[in-house]
């Protein structure tokens, strides 16, 4: 399903601002296509490439953003990401393959939205899979647990970020274990999952926080993830509701989508 769900996202910022890459977040794919067995399902009527072209059409594009954003393609996967999928769903108790691309659905990813003072980061997610995987997916994600897994494969992203650094002022930076929690947000679509991450890195007198909010929507066999990267403070609630009304109105346009708009109601 969704290609952005944060696990690698926050190591990938953090790797970013240390080493002077402006790319921000990878694809991490969450697979639409398993049964509550956790067995792939199998739909040979499902047609990828039709889905891959639903999905496109309703990412972020430049045109969304006010004059001087600027764009960064997303990245692609990475083996880093591949086990941290496997933590993640071992974490969760999640079906192995709940996170990966499979044959019943695709995920696209929009490119980096950057503003002009690169302290805000806007992203695109969007999902189309075959009945029932996205309920599924939303489910494990109202978990419990999933705070605290989160936190624990962000935290393994962001170590293993660290150890592939070269930058010498990167290997002397102290990281504080991602914090992960629920945001009050209005519910879009079928249902919203929004969540929060916050973390500190400090380095001599000086210390910086990064934030990362991940707003996933549901609409009916369909889903699409908002990413808010923020430097030094979130992204405020005004602008996050702004473009996940955006995405929402999208996704609800797409075949398998419940047509809705946004609720009045702060998801639980």
């Amino acid at each position: 399903m969704f290609g952005r769900i944060g696990v690698v996202a926050l190591a990938l910022m953090l790797g970013g601002c240390a080493d002077g890459d402006d790319d921000s977040d990878a694809a991490l794919p969450v697979e639409p296509g398993a049964t509550s067995s956790g067995k792939a399902a199998s739909d040979s009527s499902f047609d990828k490439d039709a889905a891959r072209a639903l999905a496109k059409s309703a990412l972020f594009v430049i045109g969304d953003f006010p004059a001087g954003w600027g764009a960064t393609p997303a990245d692609p996967d990475t083996e880093d990401g591949e086990e941290l999928q496997k933590q993640l769903s071992e974490c969760l108790d999640a079906p192995s393959n709940l996170f990966g691309e499979g044959a019943d659905g695709v995920s696209e990813d929009s490119s980096d939205f950057n503003s002009p003072d690169e302290a805000t980061t806007v992203s695109s997610s969007v999902s189309v899979a075959a009945p029932g995987r996205m309920r599924q997916f939303f489910d494990v994600m109202k978990g419990e647990n999933v705070s605290g897994c989160l936190s624990e494969a962000m935290n393994a992203a962001v170590q293993a970020e660290l150890k592939k650094s070269k930058d010498e002022t990167t290997k002397d930076m102290t990281f504080e274990k991602p914090k992960v929690g629920q945001l009050s947000f209005p519910t879009l679509g079928d249902e919203t999952v929004p969540l929060r991450v916050s973390m500190t890195a400090s380095y001599a007198a000086f210390s910086f926080d990064f934030y990362l909010d991940l707003i996933y929507i549901r609409s009916g066999d369909n889903g699409v993830s908002v990413t808010f990267e923020g430097t030094d403070r979130p992204v405020s609630i005004e602008t996050e509701q702004q473009y996940a009304e955006i995405a929402a109105e999208r996704l609800a346009g797409l075949p398998g989508s419940t047509p809705s708009t946004a609720s009045a109601a702060p998801s639980p």
